[in-house]
């Protein structure tokens, strides 16, 4: 047996690990050899177990590139974003169609009420300044075509554009109010993506794909209450000129006819108005959600770029190291654990001066650097999670902290059972080493149960079987025999 070509590590008591170089099996066969002839005389030597272990030496390249790939699913999948779609909307006042905050932002005046108001206040002043002037009906409808000019010149832009919009009418109040709103929601949006700049690409894309579909529908509302209030505009109008302009068939001379017909011709001129006011307000309204939709889906589409860059990496990683290592489930499970997926990224932005939302300019060279690069940064992290695989095996029966043995909440949906497994042993803090030979999805919840029952939950919806060592469980699936 040559120096330095086996390792002999003592762990728990009864147990010895064998690690070798992966080129001396000879020696390991000789030791057990060894062993089973002493155990005849000494009973303590034959209950000993062996575990054979080669030492990742000229495995490591490969080892840390399937540790790489695994880090790179992590910043495809890690699902961190908390806020539900609902939140985000209602955050960004697009709750309530007819009362957000949205329309009442658009609707405020100068002087803290609401154009509506001011339209009721100004239709009442028409009626109060007709009472006072008691004008005969054949000047009435000269007269109260003058007070719709009025109201028109209230309502339109004004005809100095270079002058302050604040002195302007309704449209250019509308407007003010416009430029504000767009520039406050889109900057809120903005806010949020820069928050879920760390999250899983694939699950933010889902997402998007969510915000993307619940804003299409709020600007698809605005539309159609702009489009019921077009309608209505044009009907108003109709019913205003009937009513205002007397003809042959009219008689105006009649007291109560007289104030029938004025009535309801300033009723119609006040209905226009109104309806004219929540057009603006509608196509203004809807005019914001789509810029929100349109920056949502210049994000999207920056970040699809990135998810097929990282995708990109994961392929470059997953060649050089096409088979699962030794240990692959503990070493996902304890990289999960041990490395800040989120610092690691940064270090590589800052040692690339480039940005993860860049990554997809690279080009062939630069790709390959930046490959080589995290090699280099997951080597030591590689050796040192096979060293605690190893110990796992010696000292099975570590203790795990109390919070690791309290109740488990855990959601999933068609999730690749391995990954569910992994996931569980994340969140309970319990070694759970699952064979590579376990296949298929699985969609279950778990809500606050001991592990014990959540294991049991997750074995039943994947059919596993399961042999416990100390704490660790090592999860199977049966052969399905035709």
């Amino acid at each position: 047996m040559e120096p330095g070509k086996l390792l002999f590590a003592e762990g728990h008591p009864g147990r010895i690990i064998l690690i070798s170089l992966g080129v001396q099996e000879e020696s390991v066969a000789l030791i057990r050899r060894l062993l089973n002839d002493a155990g005849a005389s000494y009973p303590q030597l034959a209950q000993l177990q062996l575990v054979d272990v080669p030492l990742p030496v000229f495995a490591l390249p490969e080892q840390t590139a399937w540790l790489s790939a695994m880090l790179v699913g992590q910043w495809r999948d890690l699902p961190t974003v908390e806020d539900s779609v609902d939140a985000i909307i209602s955050a960004i006042g697009l709750t309530d169609i007819e009362s957000g905050s949205l329309l009442s932002g658009l609707d405020a005046t100068t002087t803290d009420t609401v154009f509506t108001f001011e339209l009721v206040v100004r239709i009442q002043a028409i009626r109060e300044r007709q009472n006072k002037l008691k004008l005969s009906s054949a000047r009435l409808p000269e007269w109260l075509e003058q007070q719709a000019t009025e109201l028109a010149a209230w309502f339109a832009l004004p005809s100095d554009t270079s002058s302050d919009s604040s002195a302007g009418g309704c449209l250019a109040q509308l407007q003010v109010n416009f430029l504000a709103l767009r520039s406050k929601l889109l900057d809120q949006l903005e806010d949020h993506f820069t928050r879920w700049r760390y999250s899983g690409s694939r699950p933010l894309l889902q997402w998007l794909a969510l915000l993307d579909e619940a804003l299409e529908q709020i600007r698809a509302d605005y539309e159609s209450r702009r489009q019921d209030c077009l309608r209505c505009e044009g009907s108003a109008w109709r019913a205003y000129y009937k009513l205002s302009v007397p003809d042959g068939e009219r008689v105006w001379g009649l007291p109560d006819r007289r104030r029938l017909d004025w009535e309801a011709a300033v009723r119609a001129l006040a209905a226009v108005y109104d309806f004219k006011i929540k057009v603006q307000l509608y196509t203004l309204a809807a005019q914001i959600v789509g810029e929100l939709i349109q920056r949502t889906r210049l994000y999207t589409t920056s970040l699809t770029q990135t998810d097929l860059k990282l995708a990109e990496l994961q392929v470059w990683f997953t060649e050089r190291c096409p088979d699962e290592p030794l240990f692959a489930p503990l070493l996902t499970n304890y990289m999960t654990r041990r490395l800040d997926a989120s610092r690691l990224r940064s270090e590589l932005e800052d040692w690339a001066d480039c940005k993860l939302e860049r990554w997809s300019a690279m080009d062939g060279v630069q790709t390959e650097a930046l490959c080589r690069q995290m090699l280099l940064r997951m080597q030591p992290l590689c050796l040192e999670l096979y060293a605690e695989c190893c110990h796992s095996l010696l000292d099975p029966l570590q203790a795990v902290s109390p919070a690791a043995r309290g109740r488990v909440s855990l959601a999933v949906h068609e999730t690749d059972i391995r990954e569910a497994l992994s996931l569980l042993a994340q969140v309970s803090g319990v070694r759970i080493v699952a064979a590579q030979s376990i296949s298929g999805t699985v969609s279950l919840k778990i809500d606050d149960l001991p592990f014990a029952e959540a294991l049991e939950a997750l074995m039943a919806a994947g059919n596993l079987t399961c042999t416990q060592s100390g704490d660790t469980y090592v999860l199977s699936q049966p052969e399905v025999r035709g």
